[in-house]
């Protein structure tokens, strides 16, 4: 008698439930029609028998005011009917109320609470705004390693504001070890999708030669397209800081190479840097400069290296990078072998003077064994009046 009772229950309940979801596809079709009148008298009825759409749809309708008085208390309310059945979207709504304190007191764990439950199931938007509480502490301990968890899983979806953020954590090392290239990546990621900052961003990567070869044609690439885009800072940078140092044939390729991009010209593809399957070597010159073994040479010969090896005569040291300057492109290595330092002149530099160029230019095509030029200072300063560098006659290979 007991299962008879049961099974006609049953059957109840699921006659019950057509009218109910009827009701709903009614209420939302008048919706999408914009008849706000009909789309709420449907949804309340699907919403008082609980279903988590219609509580949801009724939340946004008191939340806009459609065809109802505009009621962040009742929108909250509904929203947390649904929320609490698992509706995502119910999930990331009741968040944002809670962080602007809209129909309910501010509280950001509440915020983070809700937010973080509906990024489980996929919220990108949601997983963004997680990133950004982890980083700040807000509603939250902060912990920059769970930010970047949560900017990647958003930036991996094409989040462009994720992938700005992300490039940023890499650039800075926070939470994760510190990547050039990686930031880079992400931040061209976001450029693509017309995001200012990261286009920004790419403009100092390349001027300083970040991740990157310095490259002022591609700096002030990226610093014209974000400042088409209204970031006023890039139109700064790109006239106060890289136009100097570049020729006015450099300033016309940068300028054709920012209209291709706003026209939306096809750029080749980026794939995310990965470690190489195989490791390779690079050779460079380098000059000892102190009897304790450190010696100078240029950072892109060492960037990136996992190990360097210094050949000394006929010793092979290993050496360790303890300085690095990317922007005028010089490292500092330090081995362990104390030998006489080469001679560098100390004073002031004249123009005229005889000067010496020393090195293994396309070692192993030209030869295994050091070689010199020599010739003149011909002037004092670089192209643009760049004072980092010297011109001189010296031929260099």
């Amino acid at each position: 008698m007991k299962l008879k009772l049961m099974i006609i229950a049953g059957l109840l309940s699921a006659l019950l439930a057509k009218p109910v979801m009827a009701d709903f596809d009614k209420g939302i079709d008048a919706y999408e029609k914009q008849d706000f009148a009909t789309a709420l008298t449907e949804v309340i009825n699907s919403a008082e028998q609980g279903n988590a759409s219609a509580q949801f749809y009724l939340g946004i309708m008191y939340a806009n005011g459609q065809s109802v008085a505009q009621d962040y208390k009742q929108a909250a309310y509904w929203y947390e009917q649904a929320a609490k059945k698992g509706h995502a979207d119910a999930q990331f709504n009741l968040g944002n109320m809670y962080r602007k304190g809209k129909g309910v007191t501010q509280d950001y764990k509440k915020a983070f609470y809700w937010y973080e439950q509906t990024a489980k199931q996929g919220n990108t938007t949601a997983q963004f705004y997680l990133g950004i509480m982890y980083v700040s502490g807000e509603g939250v301990a902060q912990d920059q390693k769970k930010a970047v968890y949560w900017f990647e899983q958003a930036a991996k979806q094409g989040v462009a504001s994720s992938q700005f953020n992300l490039g940023v954590m890499y650039a800075n090392g926070q939470g994760v070890a510190q990547d050039y290239k990686q930031a880079i990546y992400w931040y061209e990621q976001a450029a693509k999708q017309g995001d200012a900052s990261a286009q920004r961003n790419l403009g100092i990567m390349y001027a300083n030669g970040e991740g990157v070869i310095q490259d002022y044609i591609q700096a002030h690439k990226w610093f014209n397209i974000a400042s088409a885009n209204g970031n006023e800072t890039a139109r700064k940078n790109r006239d106060e800081w890289v136009a100097p140092k570049m020729t006015p044939a450099q300033i016309q390729q940068a300028q054709a190479l920012a209209r291709a991009f706003l026209a939306g010209e096809t750029i080749p593809p980026q794939t995310q840097p990965e470690k190489p399957a195989t490791p390779t070597a690079t050779t460079g010159t380098g000059f000892i400069i102190a009897k304790t073994g450190e010696l100078v040479t240029n950072a892109h010969v060492v960037q990136n290296c996992k190990t360097i090896d210094v050949e000394l005569g006929k010793q092979t040291l290993p050496a360790q990078i303890i300085a690095m300057d990317n922007h005028n492109d010089m490292a500092i290595l330090k081995t362990n072998h104390k030998t006489t330092p080469a001679s560098v002149v100390i004073g002031r530099v004249s123009l005229g003077q005889t000067i010496y160029a020393a090195g293994y230019p396309l070692r192993g095509l030209l030869g295994q064994d050091l070689q010199i030029t020599n010739g003149i200072i011909s002037g004092l300063n670089g192209i643009q009046n760049d004072y980092r560098y010297y011109q001189i006659s010296a031929a260099v290979q």
